[in-house]
């Protein structure tokens, strides 16, 4: 028997952030090699993901001051995966990243119901269920595969482990990575790093969104930049040849965020979000929740990719009661995340384009950027920004401005 009873997932000033903030995690994949066999394995293969993970099932409901997640019931008729077939569309016709992306976020956002943000709270008020998924099919074995979870119950890692579990059914019948949902209580409920005290947390956490909407109100639009990966990569190993003992463990996104710190204007901290599995020896790698800590560190010192790295590795800036308060009470706070360490995609099928949904950064009251893998050549930069250094930007190889929503 599947357990019915709910699950507390969040609670405390987390459980605001995610009712009202944070919006559904939600990609859109736009690929080709499907033919009418592969259509029918992904449907078969999104039921069973479903049925062995009841959970996705679930509805939210706000009690207490925690969001809970009530698990329903699946059966034979249950449905969580719609397939809509328009032959009339030649997604090779769409030869550029700004027009894939056009006609993703223009074209099937709204037959999804992601022509607009979507909470926690709507999704408590709706009763909707965690989870749906769409396959859009094209002509000449193009489609676009669109999987849709609530962020209360999952952070990308977990969000990809989903599509591992989608693509290994597809593949080979059955489902090889189980995910663990034992340990939502523990992966869900803390965010900031242990040695933060009462006044560290209150200033990292609502108050700089709430006085970020008071200063400047929701942002309504979406940015895309399109980041050149062996340009980074060659980068990377220009800076390691300087000076090869400091820079020795740079990667990419350390590069990325050091830039961001030089580029920003709007912003003075940037709010880093890491995926915290691999660091507590309480979880798994296949731990179900948002198992997720966020540390502050000042621009001017982010500006150095190194300081970016030494922080990762500590996993936390600020010591105890360091954390600044003029850039907090300013609301002038950017919050990053990548969704590049845990990405997966479908085997079997050729990704042309990735891309989250442009809405999944409007309406938050503060820079905020998502990094994401675009296809194997590029990472794309979703982001809000309110001022950036156009001038310098223009001047960086390895970054291409595109599309604006």
């Amino acid at each position: 028997m599947p357990n019915t009873s709910p699950y507390l997932i969040h609670k405390g000033t987390y459980a605001k952030l995610i009712k009202y903030v944070l919006p559904r995690v939600e990609t859109f994949t736009l690929s080709n090699g499907w033919n009418d066999d592969k259509a029918l394995a992904f449907t078969n293969a999104v039921e069973e993901v479903v049925n062995q993970n009841p959970i996705l099932t679930s509805h939210l409901v706000w009690e207490k001051n925690a969001v809970y997640a009530c698990p329903g019931t699946f059966t034979s008729n249950s449905s969580f995966v719609t397939v809509e077939e328009d032959l009339s569309v030649d997604v090779e016709a769409f030869g550029s990243h700004d027009a894939r992306w056009r006609f993703i976020n223009e074209q099937l956002t709204h037959k999804v119901g992601a022509a607009r943000k979507t909470t926690a709270a709507n999704d408590i008020k709706a009763k909707r269920p965690l989870f749906h998924a769409y396959l859009f099919k094209f002509a000449n074995g193009h489609a676009c595969y669109y999987i849709s979870v609530s962020h209360a119950l999952v952070d990308a890692r977990t969000y990809y482990h989903i599509i591992e579990q989608i693509s290994s059914f597809m593949n080979t019948g059955h489902i090889v990575s189980k995910i663990n949902w034992g340990n939502l209580d523990l992966t869900t409920l803390e965010t900031l790093p242990d040695h933060y005290n009462k006044r560290d947390i209150r200033r990292v956490g609502f108050l700089p969104l709430m006085i970020g909407f008071l200063r400047s109100g929701k942002r309504k639009h979406s940015h895309l930049w399109i980041l050149d990966r062996d340009e980074l990569s060659r980068l990377k190993k220009d800076q390691v040849q300087v000076d090869p003992e400091m820079n020795e463990f740079l990667s990419s996104h350390d590069i990325i965020m050091s830039t961001l710190c030089k580029l920003i204007r709007s912003s003075d901290e940037v709010m880093i979000t890491m995926d915290h599995r691999e660091r507590c020896p309480s979880f798994g790698a296949y731990d179900g929740g948002n198992c997720l800590k966020q540390w502050a560190i000042p621009c001017d010192v982010g500006c150095n990719p190194n300081a970016i790295r030494k922080a990762v590795n500590k996993g936390f800036h600020y010591g105890a009661n360091e954390v600044s308060g003029k850039a907090i009470l300013r609301g002038r706070v950017l919050y990053s995340t990548s969704w590049v360490t845990g990405y997966k995609s479908i085997e079997g099928i050729n990704t042309i384009c990735h891309s989250p949904s442009v809405h999944f950064v409007r309406d938050i009251p503060a820079d905020t950027c998502i990094l994401f893998p675009i296809d194997n050549a590029s990472f794309g930069l979703l982001h809000n920004f309110r001022k950036v250094d156009h001038k310098a930007l223009a001047k960086i190889d390895w970054i291409k401005e595109e599309s604006c929503f």
